[in-house]
């Protein structure tokens, strides 16, 4: 399997942000205090800002754990992207201005809200997020930054005021060619015989470097942190905080969450009708939501999508309806503040259980640590 993924425009693993991104889904509850309202660890967790975590030792290791000069690396890397990007559309002919804002250059948005805030206000950021007509909620959580980014765009002028056939060699040239339009405009053939590494590279992905392979000492730390995830969930501890975490949630009225990843898995799903609706591209079937619990903790949500029949011929609906949509939502909202404890108490036994494994990994493989880290980290 491959983890390899972008971040701060370079290439790299999953396991170089897998460490912090696990301290944030890998939650739940304990033994002591069962997911209580009021213990110190459930109260920790949820004064929390959202999208913080305890700092690991491959945190640490890294940097992850200093945002700040996380992102003033993340901005450097990619003023070079950048320029590189405008050196190479001048070669193709076109005219192209190196996108310095710094809205563009933040690793992350930072989300001035706490855990419990976040979780009564967005619940887990899924369906609360969108609008009825499919499009996102003005003031959701990162679409300010996009917005400005994308308002302080020097090239933007530039293309308002090409004609149709010179934006689409300009985009061409930027984010290369596609399948579609190698086709042709009506799309005419099969395209069975075109395999996308051949096509042409646009000047953004070879800027930031998009395909190109791996270092050997990367993928050597794909591997090895694919066995060091395999044996934190192996451990005892975790299988122990795992199972009260499902006791927790059965607790508190959610018995088909079973896992930490649970959650996530009806909400995208509920996610994905509600955006199947919207589409009406659903084949000869009805959306209905799917047997998920979704009828756990009192909300009937059954009926959460609007009924659309479609024939898979890519016609549209009118849009979600808005009353089913904000029952999606609501249920979003009291499952991400029924899980917070349980969460919380699962988050205090994975987080020392991960540092110990972490810190033997870090001693065992220092040499290819460094390696990489001077590879993306500098």
């Amino acid at each position: 399997m491959n983890f390899s993924m972008h971040l701060s425009g370079r290439r790299v693993s999953r396991w170089l942000v897998a460490p912090a991104v696990a301290l944030l889904v890998a939650t739940g509850c304990g033994k002591e205090s069962s997911g209580s309202e009021d213990s110190a660890t459930v109260v920790e967790f949820g004064n929390r800002q959202y999208g913080d975590a305890s700092s690991s030792p491959l945190t640490k290791y890294f940097g992850y754990d200093d945002t700040e000069k996380l992102n003033a690396s993340a901005r450097e890397q990619n003023k070079k992207a950048e320029r590189a990007i405008a050196e190479c559309m001048h070669a193709e002919g076109f005219e192209y201005i190196p996108n310095l804002t710094a809205g563009n250059f933040a690793a992350a948005p930072e989300i001035d809200l706490t855990q419990r805030e976040y979780a009564e206000k967005w619940g887990f950021g899924i369906t609360t997020t969108m609008q009825a007509d499919g499009s996102p909620v003005e003031d959701a959580p990162g679409m300010a930054s996009f917005d400005d980014t994308a308002s302080q765009d020097p090239n933007q002028a530039i293309v308002d005021g090409m004609s149709d056939s010179e934006r689409a060699a300009y985009e061409q040239a930027l984010y290369g060619a596609s399948i579609s339009s190698d086709l042709g405009d009506d799309g005419s053939g099969d395209g069975s015989e075109f395999d996308t590494e051949d096509l042409p590279e646009g000047c953004q992905s070879k800027a930031y470097g998009s395909d190109a392979e791996p270092s050997e000492a990367a993928q050597k730390m794909d591997e090895l942190y694919n066995d060091l995830s395999k044996r934190i969930t192996a451990d005892r501890r975790t299988k122990a905080a795992t199972k009260e975490y499902r006791s927790c949630m059965a607790d508190a009225g959610y018995p088909s969450v079973k896992t930490v990843d649970d959650v996530y898995e009806v909400m995208n799903k509920k996610a994905e009708e509600l955006y199947a609706a919207l589409s009406g591209d659903i084949g000869n079937s009805d959306v209905s939501a799917s047997d998920d619990g979704s009828d756990e903790g009192g909300d009937d949500t059954s009926s959460a999508v609007t009924t659309v029949s479609g024939s898979g011929d890519g016609s549209t609906s009118t849009g979600i309806d808005p009353d089913k949509l904000a029952a999606v939502q609501k249920y979003e909202r009291k499952l991400a503040v029924a899980e917070l404890p349980c969460r919380a108490e699962y988050q205090a036994a994975y987080e020392k259980v991960s540092a110990e494994y972490e810190q033997e990994f870090i001693d065992d493989n220092k040499s290819t640590l460094d390696e990489v880290k001077a590879e993306v980290v500098g």
